[in-house]
């Protein structure tokens, strides 16, 4: 929570984007009890950008997504990057520079 722009952006999220617990509820309890294994193995074919950093719990597995899914790279940011699942918000001008490097090419 350290990131001058993750607090402006969240600061902004705040005021402008009301939040339905509800729903956010619901939807991440189907998220969470899917296995997206083959959905990810085999349904996903065009280049595919997979960003993570140190401080997430899932980069094992985003290494394992970049492993099975063609033409994918992963981009794993270090903790002086602010890298967890939150970088876009928290690391903006890097995050947009490697999306803009990744769809490029």
């Amino acid at each position: 929570m350290d990131s001058p722009y993750y607090v402006n952006s969240e600061s902004f999220a705040k005021e402008f984007i009301k939040t339905d617990y509800k729903a956010i509820s619901l939807f991440m309890f189907d998220h969470i009890t899917n296995d997206w294994r083959d959905v990810i193995r085999s349904k996903i074919n065009v280049p595919t950008a997979i960003f993570t950093g140190d401080y997430s719990a899932n980069v094992q597995g985003q290494r394992w997504m970049q492993s099975v899914i063609p033409n994918s790279k992963l981009y794993v940011y270090g903790k002086n990057e602010q890298g967890d699942h939150f970088l876009h918000f928290k690391n903006p001008f890097k995050f947009t520079n490697d999306l803009r490097e990744f769809l490029e090419k």
